[in-house]
C-alpha cells in the first residue's frame, strides 16, 4: 500500500492521498530533486510530502512547484537535505566562517542538533546503530549541508529525514559496511545491467591550488595537463588553510584527479532469492558487482532512484567509482583528502 503524507509549512498534516506516478532519488551524500502525479487540491509550493509504503516512510522532500492541469498535479521538490543548504555555519553555531576554531564532538549528535535547528518546530526521532564516532573540523565551510556531508565523508556515515507524523521527524543514521565479501550481489540471474559509461566531469585541464597567506604572499601550486592546442580550463581550489606546501601539492593533485573521470553503472533489480536491494544491501554499502560480461567491480552504491509508474515500484541503483578506487578506505581517504571540497 503506497501512500502520500502531504504536510503544511510549519509540519502541520494536511491530507493522505494515494499515488500511482512518481521518480525519487535518493544520494549518499548530496540532497536530489524528485517529481510525481498526483489527484489532489491539498498540496502547494512549501510543503512537505511523505512517501509511505507498508507503513513505513521511504521518501521525504519540500515541495518547490505543484502544477495543476484538470485534477492531475504535477509536483517538482527537493529532498528534505535541500533546506539545510541554505543555513550558514556562522548562524548554526555563532562562529564565523573564517574562524579557526575547530567544530568537534559526537557526529550523531551533531547531526540531530544541526537538523533541530533547520527544524525548530518539530520533535527530532534518532533511528540509529551504535555510535562510534567524533568529529572535528574547522567552520570554513559555505553551509551546513557541506558541513554535515564532509562529517558523513569523515566518518563513513549517512543520513536520511522523514517526516513521519505532525511535528516529528525521523533521522536514519547509517555506517558504510563492507559486505564485498559476504554477499554475491550482481549475478546474472539476479539483476539487469542498465548503463554503464565513462565520461568527463570537467574538461579541466589546469588547477591552481592556493594555499596559506594573502595577496602576492599567498602560496600556490599550479598543475598543468593542457595538450598543445588545447584551450586552457583552469579550475580555482581555494584552501585557505593553514598547511604545508607539500600538502597543497598533494591535496591539489588528488583534486585534480577527482575532477577528472567517474564510472557511472547502473543496475535494476529482479525479483531473486540472493539478495534483494533495500534488504540485504542498500546505499552506502560497499559490494561487489558482477556484470553480464563475467566483469568484478567493487564500489560504494551512492544512490538509487525509486520510480512508481501504474503503482508498481521499480528500482534503479547507481555505484560511482573515482580513479581507480578499489577499496572503499581508499574511496574515503581520496574524498576526505580531495573530494567533495
Amino acid at each position: 500500500m503506497i501512500h502520500l503524507l502531504i504536510f503544511d509549512k510549519t509540519l502541520q498534516q494536511k491530507d493522505v492521498v494515494r499515488f500511482k506516478e512518481g521518480t525519487f532519488l535518493v544520494h549518499i551524500w548530496d540532497w536530489q530533486t524528485f517529481q510525481l502525479t498526483v489527484t489532489t487540491e491539498a498540496i502547494d509550493t512549501g510543503d512537505f510530502i511523505t512517501i509511505l509504503e507498508n507503513r513505513s516512510p521511504i521518501y521525504s522532500g519540500v515541495v518547490k512547484q505543484a502544477v495543476a492541469v484538470g485534477k492531475r498535479v504535477t509536483i517538482d521538490g527537493y529532498d528534505l537535505r535541500y533546506l539545510l543548504e541554505g543555513m550558514q555555519m556562522n548562524q548554526l553555531y555563532g562562529r564565523h566562517l573564517v574562524s579557526a576554531s575547530p567544530i568537534a564532538g559526537n557526529s550523531v549528535s551533531l547531526i540531530q542538533q544541526t537538523i533541530a535547528k533547520a527544524f525548530p518546530l518539530a520533535q527530532v526521532i534518532l533511528d540509529s546503530e551504535p555510535n562510534r564516532t567524533t568529529f572535528s573540523l574547522s567552520p570554513r565551510l559555505k553551509n551546513a549541508h557541506a558541513f554535515l556531508r564532509a562529517n558523513n565523508i569523515a566518518n563513513e556515515m549517512m543520513y536520511q529525514l522523514f517526516i513521519v507524523s505532525k511535528k516529528r521527524i525521523l533521522v536514519r543514521v547509517k555506517y558504510l559496511r563492507d559486505l564485498s565479501h559476504s554477499v554475491i550481489l550482481l549475478h546474472n540471474i539476479t539483476h539487469q545491467q542498465v548503463q554503464k559509461s565513462k565520461s568527463s566531469k570537467n574538461k579541466y585541464n589546469q588547477i591552481l591550488g592556493l594555499g596559506q597567506g594573502e595577496d602576492e604572499n599567498r602560496d600556490y601550486y599550479f598543475y598543468d595537463q593542457k595538450a598543445i592546442g588545447d584551450y586552457p580550463q583552469c579550475y580555482i581550489y581555494d584552501l585557505r588553510e593553514n598547511i604545508t606546501h607539500e600538502d597543497l601539492i598533494q591535496r591539489t593533485q588528488v583534486k585534480f584527479k577527482e575532477l577528472q573521470f567517474e564510472y557511472e553503472i547502473q543496475f535494476k533489480t529482479q525479483k531473486n532469492k540472493v539478495a534483494q536491494f533495500l534488504h540485504d544491501y542498500e546505499v552506502g554499502d560497499y559490494v561487489t558487482f558482477s556484470t553480464a560480461n563475467g566483469e568484478r567491480i567493487k564500489d560504494l552504491i551512492t544512490s538509487y532512484t525509486i520510480t512508481y509508474q501504474a503503482g508498481q515500484r521499480n528500482d534503479a541503483y547507481e555505484l560511482t567509482t573515482g580513479i581507480d578506487k578499489n577499496a572503499l578506505t581508499q574511496k574515503i581517504k581520496e574524498l576526505k583528502e580531495g573530494g567533495y571540497q
